[in-house]
């Protein structure tokens, strides 16, 4: 089952307007979620946990099948995060209470996010998606053998807003590289929780010198 905290919805005010449907609100795998508006890429961890550490009383949901993809739009994901109790990392605060999980509902096939206090639980649903949103991994990989080159062109308001968004999700020390002045900017880094970020950055035309 994987887990997911409020940093892993936090990323959907970078998303695009529900305008451009594919790439509106946030995309969930079993590994991340991420948001891109086809010039940026930004991406959080999710956690692995076994179902059986999960409170049972509530309702139940089981792990997804390999492969399944999901979306969940920004009005939904700020309800999740209103309804996880306590914040990331939170000293002496049970886990479960700092995180949310993503499965299917076993009366149905609903792919679901639920999160609880104990006293009350609180489903929202989620979407499954049909392969349409962009490779995200074929870009990471076509970049990987490239060697490092750091002359680079980009876009100052989108660095901007991505640089906040790494504080905002427990960021502070991330690491920045780019193989060429046609390639994507890769900084990745590790938050107190133990998640990992990956964001790309699309190069702008190089400028003349």
């Amino acid at each position: 089952m994987r887990l997911y905290n409020k940093h892993n919805f936090a990323i959907h005010t970078l998303a695009p307007d529900e305008n451009r449907y594919y790439l509106s609100g946030i995309h969930v795998t079993q590994k991340h979620t991420e948001v891109t508006n086809g010039h940026f890429v930004f991406r959080l961890t999710s956690l692995e946990s076994d179902a059986a550490d999960l409170p049972a009383q509530g309702p139940n949901l089981v792990p997804l099948e390999s492969g399944v993809d999901a979306s969940i739009s920004a009005k939904s994901a700020k309800k999740v995060m209103g309804a996880i109790p306590s914040k990331p990392g939170a000293s002496g605060v049970m886990p479960f209470k700092t995180w949310t999980w993503l499965g299917k509902n076993t009366t149905g096939e609903r792919v679901e996010f639920l999160s609880t206090d104990l006293e009350t639980w609180l489903p929202v649903n989620a979407r499954r998606i049909d392969g349409k949103y962009p490779n995200i991994e074929a870009v990471l990989k076509s970049t990987k053998d490239k060697p490092l080159k750091t002359k680079i062109s980009f876009d100052a308001e989108y660095m901007a807003k991505l640089c906040a968004m790494l504080t905002k999700t427990g960021f502070k020390n991330v690491k920045m590289e780019t193989r060429g002045p046609a390639d994507a900017i890769h900084i990745t880094g590790k938050n107190d929780c133990g998640q990992e970020a990956t964001v790309l950055l699309m190069p702008m035309q190089e400028a003349s010198e």
